[in-house]
């Protein structure tokens, strides 16, 4: 994954010069996350020519990342941007060590996915005679994992199921619901979805990259509406406002071009 990190560098950089352009006319810009997200992937993809996961890792990775934009609170961002600014204190790239430090970005990111997991459901098929809680599936079989409803059943995550809050991934993933596989955003076992890795690494670079340089607030013009075409998504994108951060400490100060 580290070879990785340049090239997905590359193209948010090329991507973060555009946004500085438009924002140098009035200081902040309202960006349609959703669609340059998807520009960005496609980008990324193309230059590293893996084809193999394009549709998926390019909906995980635009959904993961507008989602923590729209989702996270002032305050669950702020320690984000503390956490981004504690480990990566440079503007430089940041590096797999470092990524992997930022605890709290990625219990947001499992969060967005607990809530918004790209694909509703997916289908296994018994390739045996088994017993699963009691009843028994015949060979052959084709059994539909809803994933969407696990993870906002309450039994499993508790009463705050359908609220957004990070915190329940503090002790890591096996322990934050009450069955240590209730997270399977990427599906289980040998047929996990190809694109995670890179999806997951190109979602934490993003937002590692944009908690370092911007403010964002959502655009008025936002309206929640997460829809089903094969893949979850918003419906009516996700219209995010951003403003460049001081280059000295990084607060909301605006920033001339």
């Amino acid at each position: 994954m580290q070879l990785l990190i340049p090239m997905v560098g590359k193209s948010v950089e090329e991507m973060l010069d555009k946004w500085d352009r438009m924002m140098c006319e009035k200081g902040e810009v309202e960006i349609e996350v959703s669609e340059w997200f998807q520009g960005l992937t496609e980008d990324v993809i193309t230059r590293m020519a893996f084809g193999s996961s394009y549709e998926q890792g390019k909906a995980i990775f635009r959904l993961q990342s507008h989602q923590m934009l729209l989702a996270a609170d002032a305050f669950q961002k702020d320690l984000a941007r503390e956490e981004v600014l504690r480990v990566c204190p440079s503007r430089d790239l940041p590096s797999k060590d470092d990524l992997a430090k930022l605890k709290m970005l990625s219990m947001i990111l499992n969060e967005s996915l607990r809530l918004y997991p790209p694909a509703i459901a997916t289908i296994r098929r018994a390739k045996y005679d088994v017993e699963l809680g009691g009843c028994r599936v015949p060979r052959g079989t084709e059994l539909l994992v809803p994933i969407l409803a696990v993870h906002h059943d309450q039994a499993i995550w508790g009463n705050d199921a359908n609220e957004f809050n990070p915190m329940r991934f503090a002790d890591g993933v096996s322990r934050a619901a009450k069955h240590p596989v209730a997270f399977i955003p990427f599906g289980l076992g040998t047929r996990t979805c190809i694109g995670q890795n890179l999806a997951i690494l190109q979602a934490k670079l993003v937002l590692t990259i944009l908690l370092q340089r911007f403010s964002f607030t959502l655009a008025p013009s936002y309206q929640h509406a997460p829809t089903v075409l094969m893949l979850l998504y918003p419906q009516h994108g996700a219209p995010i406002v951003f403003r460049r951060l001081s280059e000295d400490n990084r607060d909301d100060r605006e920033v001339s071009c």
